[in-house]
């Protein structure tokens, strides 16, 4: 096997990574969560599903309100305003969603909400959606991705130029595949190999 092609081998590797990821795709609705079994959370009960742990500078607490809520009559909002909301799994997801609203012209001429999505490793997307400001958690957001997630924070704005308090309702998230390596990294591993043995058995 000549140097030439050994060279070209070695930059498939280093590349494959990037050949094989699709990164964060965002979904326009439920329809779109297609990676496997979701767990939901709907704030009815008081109790969380296991497996996601919510958070705000503020603290959270549950919005009652019949009406406003995506289903049901419970969502999750923080203690202060504008306090965004942070959702941490205990296990990697590979897939988040939630309808989001509370964006009532009392207070906000208009913003955009965000879902910023985090690995282990820090930041990784960031998806958005104008606010319909109907005051309903009637607006999703979610994504799927070949990611390993370990938190999302929603955010209206910056997080800090609304006055608004953040509500989300119905959360879905599902437990993430551990990648394995991709074909062209796989192969080009063998034939390197292969060419190392030759070489060896030429010496």
């Amino acid at each position: 096997m000549t140097k030439k092609l050994i060279r070209f081998l070695f930059a498939a590797l280093v590349v494959a990574p990037a050949m094989s990821s699709a990164g964060v795709v965002q979904v326009s609705g439920p329809a779109g969560m297609s990676q496997g079994t979701y767990t939901t959370e709907d704030f009815e009960d008081g109790a969380f599903a296991p497996g996601a742990a919510y958070s705000a500078s503020s603290g959270i607490r549950r919005l009652g309100g019949s009406g406003i809520q995506h289903a049901g009559n419970f969502g999750l909002t923080t203690n202060s305003f504008p306090d965004p909301i942070t959702i941490s799994f205990a296990a990697p997801t590979s897939s988040v969603g939630l309808w989001f609203g509370n964006d009532d012209l009392c207070c906000s001429r208009g913003f955009t909400a965000f879902m910023d999505v985090f690995d282990a490793n820090g930041w990784l997307a960031t998806l958005s959606v104008v606010a319909n400001m109907n005051d309903v958690n009637d607006q999703f957001l979610g994504f799927i991705s070949d990611e390993l997630v370990t938190s999302v924070t929603v955010r209206y704005g910056s997080g800090s130029d609304v006055g608004l308090f953040h509500g989300i309702d119905d959360v879905m998230f599902n437990a993430a595949q551990v990648p394995e390596p991709g074909s062209l990294a796989l192969g080009g591993l063998a034939l390197l190999g292969f060419a190392a043995s030759r070489k060896s058995r030429k010496k």
